[in-house]
């Protein structure tokens, strides 16, 4: 899932794993919510997540598919890979 939010700054997308879509993860006080007002607009392909990257301001990442194929395709570093109760997440500037 994805939605983009343009702002003054720039593009910032919110891409999710269509499982977790508006679920809530909690682990040692910390809480990942996957909104769906924030992250779900439309299903896209793989192909066309990296061309709306590319474009892309920030991106707000979250479910261990979409993060595994972005890490693959040296997208985004595993080091700046994070995980709430199983459930990667990271941020791209």
């Amino acid at each position: 899932m994805i939605k983009t939010h343009k702002t003054e700054k720039g593009i910032i997308v919110a891409v999710c794993d269509e499982d977790i879509a508006g679920r809530v993860f909690e682990e040692n006080g910390l809480v990942l919510d996957i909104d769906r007002d924030f992250f779900c607009d439309v299903l896209i392909t793989k192909t066309e997540l990296l061309e709306i990257l590319k474009d892309a301001h920030t991106a707000n990442i979250c479910g261990n598919k979409v993060i595994d194929f972005l890490v693959e395709n040296n997208i985004l570093e595993d080091a700046h890979v994070k995980t709430i109760a199983g459930v990667k997440y990271a941020m791209m500037f």
